[in-house]
């Protein structure tokens, strides 16, 4: 997420496809509050993952009893998520191919992490590349940037939600790019051409962000032609054995968690905590790549549950996620969120919970783990006092459906 409106965003309002203003403010509401993020990018490891494995009792031959004694079985660290892209940023694209394309030198650089895109990414394994020639410019089309994101074992059904959400953003089916490909090219603000792609190469999911300043078309097919040479090598590599390693991350020991936002926190649940009416879903809001990938992409693979409400008068808005098996990344998290403002511990959820208010958004959060999973509620009301109890009393009915 960069600036206060993704880029997506921006760039609809310009081109006439922008969503209604409201819901998205709203749906900023629980992105804001966590766009503080990770402050870390080393994943920790969490224990209770496997068990060793003891010694066996019995007798050993020649002998007729036994006296060996069974040691204590000592747990092992699961190992946490990572890349599972084999190719690394700089072997994708080489310096000289995306200077060409771009028309100015672009150095590789590491944008600041955040909660959503560091964990959901990195558990799903996915690989985040960044290139800029002023990074601190990207959100206001004033750089020249490419961004990519891949994402593996994106399935056929959720690829059909991609693509119906693609085109809402206006892309286009595209030959130009390999895959199956949507996208576009327009101006940029105040020159150059910026361009969204979207692409599918058997079950991974290629998304590019395009910024050139220097390179102006008229239209998005001459835009596409030109771009097509940098980035149509990087999808012919997801199409090549061994670009993704199997199998997905997983944490045996998580619990099982509710599919649906109906079963994880009830509407009617949200009014009587809230004392509010008229509690509906809002999101969440998809206008931008990064949010695409985390919710439509990753988070639908790893079934996280994803639940943006809000008031009949939009006045109050509700936001509770669960990442099954997220536990993995508390650690980094605690050490975020203990650096807000009136951040506390909160005993009545276990060990590992946090509560922290959020001055710039008026919010209240909780972030905690149940039965190895990474959930998180976010509450904003006009009645700010209220905001701790209510957030407090929507986490523990969410407890109620995992198991501990």
């Amino acid at each position: 997420m960069v600036g206060i409106f993704p880029r997506r965003y921006r760039e609809a309002m310009t081109t006439g496809s922008a969503r209604l203003a409201v819901r998205y403010a709203l749906s900023l509401i629980a992105v804001a509050a966590v766009a503080v993020g990770l402050v870390a990018c080393a994943p920790a490891k969490v224990s209770g993952g496997h068990s060793g494995a003891g010694s066996h009792i019995g007798s050993h031959p020649g002998s007729t009893t036994s006296t060996a004694a069974s040691p204590t079985p000592t747990p092992t660290p699961l190992a946490a998520p990572a890349i599972r892209i084999t190719r690394t940023c700089g072997a994708l694209v080489s310096t000289s191919t995306l200077t060409a394309s771009l028309g100015v030198a672009a150095p590789a650089v590491a944008p600041p992490p955040s909660f959503d895109e560091d964990i959901i990414f990195q558990q799903d394994g996915a690989l985040r590349c960044n290139w800029s020639n002023n990074y601190a410019k990207d959100a206001t089309q004033t750089s020249s940037h490419l961004e990519v994101w891949v994402l593996p074992d994106v399935s056929a059904t959720n690829w059909t939600d991609v693509a119906k959400t693609l085109v809402e953003f206006g892309e286009t089916k595209t030959t130009l790019i390999g895959g199956d490909a949507y996208g576009w090219c327009t101006s940029a603000l105040p020159k150059g051409t910026v361009c969204n792609i979207d692409t599918r190469v058997g079950t991974t999911w290629i998304s590019f962000e395009l910024e050139s300043v220097p390179r102006p078309f008229t239209t998005s097919a001459a835009g596409l032609t030109h771009f097509a040479a940098l980035l149509n090598p990087i999808v012919t590599a997801a199409g090549t054995s061994g670009f993704v390693t199997e199998p997905r991350w997983s944490d045996p020991e998580a619990t099982a968690t509710p599919a649906t936002c109906a079963a994880t926190l009830p509407d009617s649940e949200v009014q009587t905590a809230a004392s509010v009416s008229g509690v509906s879903s809002i999101g969440p809001d998809l206008d931008d790549q990064e949010s695409l990938g985390i919710y439509v992409g990753a988070g639908m693979e790893m079934g996280r549950v994803e639940c943006d409400l809000a008031s009949s008068d939009q006045q109050s808005g509700f936001f509770a996620t669960v990442l099954p098996g997220g536990a993995w990344a508390w650690s980094q998290l605690q050490v975020a969120d203990s650096s807000l403002p009136g951040h506390a511990p909160v005993p009545s959820l276990g060990t590992q919970a946090i509560e922290y208010s959020d001055s710039a958004s008026d919010t209240v959060q909780i972030d905690w783990v149940r039965g190895h999973n990474l959930c998180s509620v976010n509450v904003s009301l006009p009645t700010h006092s209220k905001q701790a109890s209510v957030a407090l009393a929507l986490a523990t009915y969410i407890n109620t459906k995992i198991p501990g």
